[in-house]
């Protein structure tokens, strides 16, 4: 009787080949921490990975940048989690750089889903406010009163759809710009 651990190892042994054949070696990293998670010490291994922006993976449609989140990789998933950065040798579609891509999502039998990241950023926490004054509690925020959540991380910073409205869809909302 075949079972669904059968054939997805199938799959994996499949999407492996196609990426030997014809992806490019990637650094693997697994964040272990808040800060820098491309530090060398998060550095699982090297991995041959097949990007595409379609999930057949037939490579027949030229790279979008103004669409990170629509990437898709062929490559063994048994070695990847959700949450690791795939970094790429330099490239020279991205101007002789290379670039970063987090997984998004590794479903049964399908490339794994991927999201460029096209920004690092910095997560703050904000300090406590100062009470003087007759309105307590008001004071504002000054970069020297903030703590650091988490710094070094690549992003995919995305701008929404021009005219799109609010998650309630009510008659009366605005249009957000």
């Amino acid at each position: 009787m075949v079972t669904q651990a059968t054939i997805q190892a199938k799959v994996n042994v499949g999407f492996a080949k196609a990426a030997n054949a014809a992806g490019v070696p990637c650094q693997q990293f697994r964040p272990t921490g808040p800060v820098s998670p491309l530090d060398p010490g998060n550095l699982v291994g090297t991995l041959q990975v097949l990007f595409d922006t379609n999930a057949s993976l037939r490579q027949i449609a030229p790279r979008q940048r103004q669409k990170p989140e629509e990437w898709y990789g062929a490559f063994d998933p048994s070695k990847v989690q959700v949450g690791d950065y795939l970094v790429t040798p330099p490239s020279p579609s991205a101007g002789g750089q290379p670039e970063t891509l987090f997984v998004a999502a590794l479903d049964p039998f399908r490339p794994a889903r991927l999201m460029l990241c096209n920004r690092i950023i910095d997560i703050h926490a904000p300090g406590t406010m100062p009470r003087q004054g007759l309105n307590r509690g008001y004071g504002g925020d000054t970069r020297l009163q903030e703590t650091v959540v988490a710094a070094g991380w690549p992003a995919a910073v995305l701008k929404g759809p021009r005219q799109e409205v609010g998650d309630l869809k009510l008659p009366g909302d605005t249009k957000l710009p």
